[in-house]
């Protein structure tokens, strides 16, 4: 868990705590391979590699969020991941909903979306505008 010492911005440490509190201790592990910004993390499954959640708060107006589900690559792909969705502007109850269904998966697109994102191309810039 990333402390509020960490250099993170509060939104990201007020999303990582509802996070734990709404999901539990070990319903995922921080994967900070964006140590540069402060208003980035990622979440991925404890259970299988490669499930991952990547939140932003970048240029949102507090409260909301850019959210990117991350499926691991099928076998045989170039790629080193597959898209599960993207959502442009969500607020913290949406995300929070949103990163325990697609941790909970196996494989297969986000039930909220209403349709998959193709699993041979990244989701198309600007994502779901939810508001």
């Amino acid at each position: 868990m990333i402390d509020p010492q960490s250099g993170k911005d509060h939104t990201i440490v007020k999303a990582l705590a509802q996070l734990k509190k709404e999901l539990g201790e070990g319903a995922f592990r921080v994967v900070d391979d964006r140590e540069a910004s402060a208003y980035a993390v990622g979440v991925a499954s404890p259970k299988q590699k490669g499930l991952l959640a990547y939140i932003s708060a970048f240029d949102k107006p507090e409260g909301f969020y850019f959210l990117s589900l991350e499926f691991p690559p099928p076998p045989g792909s170039e790629r080193s991941y597959a898209p599960a969705g993207e959502f442009e502007h969500v607020n913290l109850g949406r995300l929070v909903r949103l990163v325990r269904q697609h941790l909970r998966k196996e494989q297969g697109p986000v039930e909220e979306r209403g349709q998959a994102a193709p699993k041979s191309a990244p989701a198309k810039p600007g994502g779901n505008k939810d508001r």
